[in-house]
Order: C-alpha cells, then sequence, then structure tokens
C-alpha cells in the first residue's frame, strides 16, 4: 500500500480497481466473441453498457457477506454499550410518561 493512503481511501482504491477490471473483462469477451461482426459487437456493447451501469448490473454487484453482517452486529453490541441505561420498554403516545421514565430518558441522554 502506497505511504499516502489510509483505510479508506485504500478500499475506495480497490473497490476503483476491482470496477475497472470488471469493465475490461465485460469488453474483453464482447471483443473476443464478436471478432468479424461490427453490427454484433456494437449491439452486445450496447446492451453491455446499458446492464453495467444500470439497477440490474449494480443489484448483480452488491456483495454482503458475513463479514459485513458481523461488522452490522458488532456496531449494535457497541451501541448498547454507550447507552446501557436507555428504558427497553416503549412508550405508548396517547399515554403520559411516568416521572420514572423521564429521569431515565433524562440520564441516558445526559451521558
Amino acid at each position: 500500500m502506497a505511504k499516502g493512503f489510509s483505510e479508506n481511501n485504500a478500499k475506495n482504491t480497490d473497490r476503483r480497481i476491482v470496477d475497472g477490471v470488471k469493465k475490461l473483462t465485460g469488453l474483453q469477451k464482447i471483443l473476443r466473441k464478436y471478432p468479424n461482426d461490427p453490427q454484433g459487437r456494437k449491439k452486445m456493447l450496447k446492451a453491455w453498457k446499458k446492464y453495467h451501469h444500470g439497477f440490474m448490473g449494480e443489484m448483480d454487484r452488491l456483495n454482503i457477506s458475513d463479514e459485513d453482517l458481523a461488522d452490522v452486529d458488532l456496531a449494535i453490541q457497541e451501541l448498547q454499550e454507550v447507552v446501557p441505561d436507555m428504558p427497553k420498554e416503549p412508550v405508548v403516545v396517547d399515554q403520559e410518561p411516568t416521572p420514572e421514565q423521564i429521569q431515565a430518558i433524562r440520564d441516558a441522554i445526559g451521558k
């Protein structure tokens, strides 16, 4: 990794490299499949461009791994550790909160 890259910039750089490789791989497949057919090549390049830049291509590129889900679980646990005294029971909208609930909410927010 280059000296000036932070962790976030390195992830963005990796993402850009992967995106570039996918684009070049797709183009290479089309060019190899239609070497002597300019009309077929033009048609397939147009379809590939529409897919790659469209929502279906983006949905196919989404890759939610178990590591990402573990990060979400870790963030939830950290949030629960930061505010452990926050009341768990919901307050009914039509009902006035009790003085104990008000105090518990003020204590949780004030920390």
